[in-house]
């Protein structure tokens, strides 16, 4: 070993000195990885919040769409009690002389009706 750190141009140094060398370089080295490991995790855990708040929107987001599917299911159904309950009126007053309109003035039950 002494002859590798001769001809490194540290020959004049003595084995408490080298090994002090070489300790001080190893912990250099050790603290520059333990740095490194410590940012890369400050990145990873930055990322991780990100992600954590894109799901959070996201979740949001699909419970607000959820509502809406409710919402326009709820409409669909009133619609289709209110079509009917025109198609019975109609039914009603489709004998009636003063009655003027017919199914295929109504918009929606004629297409109901001619449907498969």
């Amino acid at each position: 070993m002494m002859a590798i750190l001769a001809r490194i141009g540290l020959g004049g140094v003595g084995l408490k000195g080298a090994t002090t060398l070489i300790v001080t370089l190893l912990a250099l080295i050790l603290a520059a990885g333990l740095a490194t490991k410590l940012y890369l995790a400050g990145i990873h855990a930055e990322r991780v919040r990100t992600l954590e708040a894109t799901i959070t929107q996201i979740k949001a987001a699909l419970l607000a769409n959820e509502v809406v599917i409710r919402q326009a299911e709820a409409d669909a159904r009133n619609a289709e009690e209110e079509e009917r309950k025109l198609k019975e009126l109609i039914d009603a007053l489709q004998n009636e002389k003063s009655y003027p309109l017919t199914r295929e003035h109504v918009d929606g039950v004629r297409r109901i009706d001619d449907s498969p």
